[in-house]
């Protein structure tokens, strides 16, 4: 049931932020970023990134042994489709700039907690039951979960400021990196989700940064 959780907690997306696009302002390589975000092409995303600063942490549907993941990329690409942004200032120092924006995304928290919370209760339902609970039914039922959830539940929304740091390299301004507030717009707030709900079960090593 744990690794169930988890797995449906921590979606991943493994993208290798790496390659190169030419932006000749910092402010044009951010609104390039988050207009590939909206119709989430990671491929196009990843060229606005330094390519020194890893993996982000999302999902991958070549990721054959996470199955629960799957249930929730249409959602959080739905949602990506939704944001809005208004890039309000950039300020430059030599090769480095900050670049200020408002933005609007959808809040994954209050759904995530509905459908953890149904599940641990059809879970040990079943358990009490007699029944054998396999990682097949338990994949089945988060995702009949979710479905009724999202048919169901109000959509909430969050209005953030956030700050992205942006450095200039061969002549092309770059994301440094991707941010807990910058991969919380991305992902609908997927990741304070994801803590959130982990720290329920009390595993302090499964904090997302």
């Amino acid at each position: 049931m744990k690794k169930t959780i988890y797995a449906f907690m921590i979606v991943l997306i493994t993208i290798g932020l790496f390659g190169c696009s030419a932006s000749s302002k910092p402010e044009d390589t951010v609104k390039n970023f988050f207009e590939a975000t909206k119709v989430f092409d990671f491929e196009k995303m990843k060229t606005y990134v330094n390519s020194d600063i890893g993996n982000l942490g999302l999902y991958s549907k070549d990721t054959e042994d996470n199955k629960v993941g799957e249930y929730f990329l249409d959602y959080l690409k739905e949602n990506a489709s939704k944001i809005t942004y208004e890039i309000k200032k950039s300020e430059i120092t030599d090769k480095t700039a900050k670049v200020t924006v408002d933005c609007k995304y959808n809040d994954s928290l209050p759904l995530m907690k509905e459908v953890v919370g149904e599940y641990l209760k059809q879970a040990i339902s079943t358990a009490f039951s007699g029944m054998e609970l396999t990682e097949e039914k338990s994949n089945e039922m988060i995702k009949n979960i979710l479905n009724e959830k999202k048919a169901n539940s109000k959509v909430t929304t969050i209005q953030k400021t956030i700050e992205i740091n942006c450095t200039k390299k061969d002549g092309n301004w770059k994301i440094d990196s991707i941010s807990g507030d910058l991969g919380n717009v991305i992902t609908s707030n997927f990741l304070t989700a994801a803590n959130e709900i982990s720290s329920v079960f009390g595993n302090e090593n499964s904090e997302i940064k």
